[in-house]
């Protein structure tokens, strides 16, 4: 009899699977597929986060361009005698090129929202536009110097 109940533990014990715990490194959840699932999976933290870049992006949309559509921008600059047209190109290459980077941002945390909330795999086209940032950097440098 206890050779019989020692022989079903036996069987039981072999039975149950062998579960080994997955060592994920960052580049597993880096991949776009495993990205959204972490996303989708922990929306509060991420929708709050992106939410705050759109709306911050959306901002400096309108700074930059109510800055470049401004009628001050064609007055006498106090530094030399620019005038009109003149005084006006000394910054608009460099707004330009701050609408385009933001409007790009923008975008990018469009994409990253529409990832979050509708599981969407998007998220390849948002690391390829990561190279944006190499532009905004440009714009930020022309803009200030």
């Amino acid at each position: 009899m206890e050779n019989n109940k020692d022989d079903k533990e036996e069987e039981k014990k072999e039975k149950k699977p062998i579960v080994i715990p997955d060592d994920h490194t960052f580049s597993f959840y880096i991949k776009p597929a495993n990205f959204v699932k972490v996303i989708s999976n922990i929306k509060l933290v991420f929708a709050s986060w992106s939410l705050l870049g759109y709306i911050g992006q959306f901002l400096l949309i309108i700074a930059v361009i109510n800055i470049y559509s401004d009628r001050d921008r064609l007055t006498l600059c106090t530094s030399n005698t620019l005038t009109g047209t003149d005084a006006s190109k000394v910054y608009d290459t460099a707004l330009l090129m701050l609408a385009v980077y933001h409007l790009i941002e923008w975008f990018r945390f469009t994409i990253f929202m529409v990832a979050c909330f509708l599981g969407v795999n998007l998220i390849t086209l948002y690391y390829i536009l990561y190279a944006n940032t190499l532009f905004g950097i440009a714009a930020y440098i022309a803009a200030h110097v």
